[in-house]
């Protein structure tokens, strides 16, 4: 039997009908931002949208309405109003952030930057009250998301040092440097989907550098992991693996640094998905491989983490995908003008019956297209090698397990449309696995 690798280049799963297509996109970017705050009272947003000169701001609750207006002239004229002072100023803030994220979810910059203008001028009405400063600090956390989305990079600095300058006037608050690395960690996805490489690493030294010179700050090592894996992102899209890889090492030895949280491991298993997908995206199969079972065995150890299993199951989906996309484009005489073409039926079979058996946490095998038109799947698991002949026509497949050290082989026919027959692979599968790592 003849087999081959393709040399042909990956394609997104995006148009493959296949259960082993995701409808995960590539890795991008990720923010962190904070929940919307009504009135009175700290539950998040379920809606806001705007309606005229108006914010309308929906959750389980009930209905409130903002008039831009209204709130301008509140500020305008506290006094005249018989209520403490500093509570009013703590409602007017919450409307004025809350008008932030309404106006910045349809598209209305200027206004949503008018709100936080009004952040400003609070906190700067109420120097005393520090949980102004705390609500203009999220303000200019949440704008930042926005103006990078819009590619604003300008206005995206000019909130970030506002930032920085509210962190170092108030030098004792540790929250407020949380908010600082918030920003920084926004601001190197703003530069990274920019394509600005150099600012977008200047901006994580700055962040690690504020993370080292306070190492008891928990927070601000979760804001460092999270401003790596967008470094990740913006290397592995510009198809620097060595430096995305090199991100990636930084979010291990953070996640290994004591408490243990599984935010870091969260960050640690997204970075290490993107990393298959770019790997697999450049061709680069044997590092693809490798950051796959790098996630395998990180949700092996914590096997209640559902977000682990859910990470790892579709970069498994992403990678079978795009070998099986591989298969379906070719053609008869694929192989030197020989070798057939696997039918388009057959292939929807494989990827659905494959998908209903194999189990999660189970090695990625290896699949090449063979001459005969069929599968040939194959493993390595210690000294075992593993094949699997798969005829896609009448849906039978020929196993062989072959013991290097010991030249024990076993063989088998295997009807792939019997569960039993599923059962005994799986089993068999397990025990050579097993014994692998033993």
């Amino acid at each position: 039997m003849v087999l081959a690798r393709l040399n042909t280049n990956n394609a997104r799963c995006s148009g493959l009908s296949s259960p082993f297509c995701s409808t995960r996109d590539y890795p991008v970017y990720e923010v962190k931002s904070f929940p919307v705050a009504l009135p009175q009272h700290d539950l998040p947003v379920t809606k806001s949208f705007r309606v005229g000169a108006s914010i309308k701001i929906v959750s389980h609750e009930g209905t409130h309405t903002q008039k831009d207006s209204d709130l301008q002239q509140q500020l305008t004229t506290p006094s005249a109003v018989h209520l403490d002072e500093a509570f009013l100023g703590e409602e007017q803030a919450k409307d004025a952030f809350n008008s932030i994220i309404a106006h910045a979810e349809v598209g209305d910059l200027i206004q949503a930057r008018g709100m936080y203008d009004v952040l400003v001028a609070l906190s700067i009405a109420y120097p005393d009250k520090e949980s102004l400063r705390d609500w203009q600090s999220k303000g200019a956390v949440n704008l930042l998301c926005y103006y990078g989305q819009a590619g604003d990079l300008t206005q995206v600095r000019n909130l970030y040092d506002g930032l920085v300058a509210q962190s170092a006037a108030h030098h004792d608050k540790a929250h407020l440097r949380d908010y600082q690395a918030r920003g920084a960690v926004n601001l190197i996805a703003a530069y990274g989907k920019a394509g600005d490489l150099t600012q977008a690493r200047g901006m994580y030294d700055a962040l690690a550098t504020l993370s080292s010179d306070h190492p008891d700050e928990v927070p601000l090592r979760k804001q460092q992991a999270w401003g790596a894996f967008n470094l990740i992102n913006a290397y592995g899209q510009a198809g620097d693996l060595t430096q995305a890889r090199g991100m990636y090492d930084t979010i291990v030895a953070l996640s290994a640094t004591p408490p243990d949280e599984v935010f870091l491991r969260e960050v640690q298993a997204k970075g290490a998905y993107s990393l298959t997908c770019y790997c697999d995206q450049a061709g680069d199969l044997v590092q693809a491989r490798m950051m796959y079972d790098t996630l395998t065995v990180l949700a092996i150890a914590h096997p209640d983490e559902s977000f682990l299993w859910d990470l790892q199951r579709d970069a498994f989906n992403r990678l079978v995908a795009n070998r099986l996309e591989e298969f379906y484009a070719l053609q008869d005489g694929w192989l030197d003008g020989e070798g057939r073409a696997p039918g388009r039926e057959g292939l929807d079979w494989f990827a659905s019956t494959f998908d209903n058996h194999y189990p999660k946490d189970l090695p990625l095998p290896y699949l090449y297209p063979t001459a005969e038109g069929g599968i040939q799947v194959e493993w390595t698991m210690g000294v075992y090698e593993i094949s699997l002949d798969v005829d896609l026509e009448v849906k039978q497949a020929e196993w062989q397990d072959l013991n290097m050290a010991t030249d024990k082989e076993v063989d088998k026919t295997l009807n792939l449309t019997e569960e039993n027959d599923w059962s005994w692979l799986v089993d068999r599968l397990c025990a050579l696995a097993a014994e692998g790592n033993a």
